[in-house]
């Protein structure tokens, strides 16, 4: 009876490999891959304050910074949009390509006031909006 489950387990991860293996990612451009490789890079200080408790947010956060961080990202966010799929594919319309970017973008300006204004419940929020924004379009598209 073990031998039998041990079989049965190893030809369910052959075929799980097997599966993953067919499934291609999605080719994007090259400069589409450096911005989103700034978006990480800028995203992460951002999350991390988010994360603070109200006390460190106030005394420890380089507000001035994380506006800066946020600011970039907008910015690189207003770029993607060129990156639309030129016509709407299944799943994957193009109308929600740009939706996402521009939410992105709003919501990275939002963060980066609420920075600037050393607002820590506004900045949680934006926060919160910014990255639900990100998530979708890399739900859909990634």
């Amino acid at each position: 009876m073990a031998r039998r489950l041990g079989i049965a387990v190893g030809l369910t991860c052959i075929v799980l490999v097997v599966t993953a293996a067919g499934q291609q990612k999605p080719q994007f451009p090259e400069e589409l891959v450096k911005l989103m490789e700034e978006v990480q890079i800028r995203f992460k200080p951002l999350q991390d304050a988010a994360r603070f408790s109200k006390a460190k947010f106030e005394s420890a956060a380089k507000h001035e910074e994380l506006a800066q961080h946020a600011t970039r990202i907008a910015e690189l966010m207003k770029q993607t949009t060129k990156f639309a799929p030129e016509k709407d594919l299944p799943d994957k319309p193009k109308k929600e390509w740009n939706e996402t970017c521009e939410a992105s973008a709003k919501h990275a300006l939002e963060l980066a006031a609420a920075a600037r204004k050393q607002d820590y419940s506004g900045y949680r929020a934006a926060f919160k909006r910014m990255d639900a924004a990100c998530t979708r379009c890399h739900e859909v598209f990634r």
